[in-house]
């Protein structure tokens, strides 16, 4: 391949990427096994700034966010994407093609709270975690693969933007 083939292959490739998903990383969510047991509901939700403004994410209540009359859980469920607990193999990964992305492009998204029930786990800090957008550039290059664990008492960020 010639070097001018070669550059616009490579700029199709990047355009692609930009104009898809936005060069979105794929979220892995892993369920330790005690959890796992235990049926743990998990929600991604992508939030923007106006909804970051709009309601102080950091300081939700997450056993209000759980009830089933929760207003901002039902505001945010076009923008959620629930991981579907009762997989065998106790881990999901959210690919970077997947449709919730289209979404959380238009919405312009900046953070990405995970958001666990996790029975008999009653203060709010262990069980929501806030990230940056899968799309962020602060991620880096390297990072193609955004990995969350979630434990019987807790949840936890593996993957850290370079």
């Amino acid at each position: 391949m010639k070097p001018t083939q070669l550059k616009r292959y490579l700029l199709g490739l990047l355009l692609a990427c930009l104009l898809t998903s936005g060069c979105a990383r794929t979220v892995t969510v892993i369920v330790d096994p005690d959890a796992c047991r235990q049926a743990v509901k998990v929600h991604l939700v992508g939030i923007n700034e106006t909804d970051m403004d709009r309601f102080d994410w950091n300081d939700l209540g997450i056993s209000d966010y759980w009830n089933p009359d929760s207003k901002l859980r039902k505001m945010a469920d076009t923008y959620t994407f629930p991981i579907p607990y009762e997989q065998p193999l106790c881990r999901f990964t959210l690919a970077k093609h997947d449709p919730i992305f289209k979404i959380w492009k238009e919405r312009k998204i900046k953070h990405l709270f995970v958001i666990a029930d996790l029975p008999g786990v009653f203060t709010d800090p262990e069980r929501r975690l806030q990230l940056l957008s899968p799309t962020s550039k602060k991620w880096g290059s390297s990072v193609k693969d955004i990995q969350i664990a979630i434990h019987k008492d807790s949840v936890e960020q593996l993957t850290f933007p370079k």
